[in-house]
């Protein structure tokens, strides 16, 4: 009978409830802290406060860590740390007990699963041999994050890359900074200082949040995989040693559609701040940044909102061959705060003749914008910054109070908070920022 199924139903229902909280409770009082210190006797480790296990390696091979445990790293210097197929439901997290104490030159995860590395600080103590990746999850491995890491060029590169000589660059300190090529990785809160690619996914369903990659010589952000979410990054400073194309953030097509055609689908970039320099004006390595690069398409599902582009290149925000994609309240600005006629907001075919359609760009300013059609109906092409932000000399690119931008969007497609998470007005702000933006 309905009545009586309905019953029985709730029982069941409150009853699997209580056992599913049983088994988190129990979960949680058989999870461990494993230490780990460097230079500890292995013939006594067993992971206790006593005798810990002198490598990440050997703990995670001891038998001793279980999935939702948390291996708890000492004080001091590791080397290389590699790890190798460590697998783990629940995740097991990987830990510095003093945040900024935990020193490695290098981490490589190869064939894991089910991996939490948290707050390490990774740099090379010497010129490397030849360049790398100073944080490396190779494709084989999945489920794993890095978070509130410390990745540089060297130790004291957030004092003195701006000092760098060109060889420097290219032969001292040539290194990557993090890079995740498994599927639904997370990159967040963690500083990249002085490296050539900073952060790189290409695996699926890849997060990379709040970071900040300060100095670089080739692109800041790369993001190749489906799925992927790029938010709440700043990405500053690029440094031009050689002839790659430098972009605050790149993806090109790289999976293969039935009928030949390559593309990448599902990505958000939203709430990033790209400033092409900060440092100061007259250096000699100074590089013309490109913003949001997206060649080579095909792009479907793209939505590209919310950011802050301050550069001196023509390639603002740049789409090839998008389609079924977003592009909305975003700030596209020349970084001398002065009158130019770029960067833009472009879309256009790609070189191979696949078209772009159905690309939705409302509420954006931009010093230009180029192959969308009827752009004015919702967006806001500028020639003099000084008449539409708060103070651009000084690269702030907030809404002049009282002025043209503000309450100037479109409804439509229209996001509800601005790139510092302040709630939009009805009507809203063109750009990036809301009026009253912190």
């Amino acid at each position: 009978m309905p009545g009586a199924s309905g019953v029985t139903g709730g029982a069941v229902s409150r009853a699997g409830l209580v056992l599913a909280a049983i088994c988190a409770l129990t979960s949680a009082v058989l999870a461990r802290d494993v230490h780990v210190a460097p230079g500890a006797d292995e013939a006594q480790a067993d992971g206790s406060v006593e005798a810990p296990f002198p490598t990440v390696h050997k703990a995670l091979r001891s038998g001793v860590v279980a999935g939702g445990d948390r291996v708890v790293l000492r004080d001091g210097a590791y080397g290389q740390i590699k790890i190798a197929k460590a697998d783990y439901d629940p995740p097991v997290e990987i830990v510095a007990q003093t945040p900024g104490q935990v020193h490695a030159e290098q981490l490589l995860v190869r064939d894991s699963h089910g991996l939490r590395f948290h707050d390490l600080s990774v740099w090379p103590l010497r010129p490397a041999t030849k360049p790398g990746n100073l944080v490396e999850v190779d494709r084989t491995s999945s489920d794993v994050a890095i978070i509130g890491f410390d990745v540089r060029g060297n130790a004291t590169a957030p004092e003195d890359y701006l000092n760098w000589s060109a060889e420097q660059w290219l032969v001292d300190w040539r290194a990557n900074g993090i890079r995740v090529d498994g599927d639904d990785s997370v990159v967040r809160d963690s500083v990249v200082t002085a490296v050539t690619f900073g952060i790189t996914t290409t695996g699926a369903r890849a997060e990379v949040r709040d970071n900040r990659v300060d100095g670089f010589s080739g692109d800041g952000l790369r993001g190749l995989g489906n799925g992927s979410v790029f938010a709440g990054n700043h990405v500053q400073n690029a440094v031009s040693v050689d002839d790659n194309h430098d972009d605050g953030f790149q993806t090109w097509a790289t999976h293969e559609d039935p009928d030949g055609r390559k593309s990448v689908s599902d990505i958000l970039v939203e709430n990033n701040t790209i400033l092409e320099w900060v440092g100061p004006a007259d250096h000699p390595l100074r590089s013309k940044l490109q913003g949001i690069s997206l060649f080579d398409g095909i792009y479907r599902n793209i939505v590209i909102r919310n950011n802050l582009v301050a550069v001196d290149a023509f390639h603002g925000i740049s789409v090839y061959a998008g389609t079924d994609s977003l592009i909305a309240n975003n700030t596209v600005v020349n970084i001398s705060g002065t009158p130019a006629d770029h960067p833009w907001i472009l879309l256009r075919d790609n070189r191979n003749g696949w078209k772009s359609g159905n690309v939705e760009v409302r509420n954006n300013v931009a010093m230009a914008f180029q192959g969308v059609a009827n752009w004015q109906e919702s967006n806001l092409g500028i020639r003099v910054p000084s008449v539409f932000f708060a103070a651009p000399l000084d690269r702030d690119f907030r809404p002049k109070p009282g002025g043209p931008l503000i309450g100037a969007g479109s409804r439509d497609a229209a996001v509800p908070t601005d790139l510092q998470g302040t709630p939009r007005a009805d009507p809203p702000t063109l750009g990036a920022f809301e009026a009253g933006a912190r």
